[in-house]
């Protein structure tokens, strides 16, 4: 994202998901659907890379993925990192 490849960045969330769902990897999955949203929420243009400021129904259902990842699994950090993204 830092480098604006958002296109080498879809890439490697699919992959990233792709494998933590083949593995059965489930420790960064929420940092992943995070990363996903943020990556969608900057397709679709607008200043800020949330998913509010592009209204993007893609990347909210990301980053609400990413919020209740962790939520289910006891994990404050990474649930308050992902509802950042999501405000």
């Amino acid at each position: 994202l830092r480098a604006d490849d958002l296109d080498a960045a879809g890439r490697a969330t699919d992959a990233a998901l792709a494998a933590s769902e083949a593995g059965g990897e489930a420790h960064s999955l929420a940092e992943v659907w995070r990363l996903r949203g943020e990556v969608l929420a900057a397709r679709g243009g607008g200043s800020r890379r949330t998913a509010r400021s592009v209204d993007d129904d893609e990347a909210v259902a990301a980053l609400r993925r990413a919020v209740a990842i962790p939520r289910s699994q006891s994990a404050a950090i990474l649930e308050v990192r992902a509802a950042a993204s999501l405000a």
